[in-house]
This record gives structure tokens, sequence and C-alpha cells, in this order.
């Protein structure tokens, strides 16, 4: 994460400009971001799912991006895996 975030940042070696910026020749899109380790709620599809009374969604941390797309890197806490997805719902608020 922190190399996604440096790269879409001001570099003064640059004179102002982003390194992405440089690269690909138009400023990066941020609207994206998100705190970091903050709480999300990742959709659990229907195929997936035991039945109808099974949980929808699960509690993870965002750990990071996707280098090209707009996918959230996120540490599942229950069962301790990574996992990508977009379908995900944040919660930037202090951590309890």
């Amino acid at each position: 994460m922190a190399v996604y975030l440096h790269n879409r940042s001001p570099s003064k070696p640059l004179r102002g400009i982003t390194p992405y910026e440089r690269l690909r020749g138009h400023p990066p899109d941020l609207s994206h971001l998100r705190v970091p380790g903050c709480r999300a709620w990742v959709f659990i599809p229907k195929e997936k799912r035991a039945n109808k009374f099974s949980k929808r969604a699960e509690e993870c941390r965002l750990i990071g991006y996707d280098r090209d797309t707009k996918i959230y890197m996120l540490y599942r806490v229950q069962s301790q895996k990574i996992v990508r997805s977009t379908d995900v719902v944040f919660d930037e608020g202090p951590l309890l």
C-alpha cells in the first residue's frame, strides 16, 4: 500500500506531479482510496453461502489496492486469509 500511495503523491524531483501522471500522462483517480487498516465488510456471493440464513458479509481489514484496477485487497479476520474484492462496505471510524 505504501508504494501504491507514494506513486500517486506529488514528487519534488518531478516538480509537483505524481510518478503515476509522469508514466501515464494523466493524473490518478483517488476517489477509491480508504483509511488503511479500516474495518470493511466483504459481500459473500449467494452460491458460497450454505443457506438463506447464512451471513451475507464477512469482516475484514483493508491492507491494500490492486495495481491497475480498483480492486481492494483485504485480510479476512475470522478465516485469516487475504481476499480481493470490489463488493466492499467500509467503516472508516475508530476501531472498537
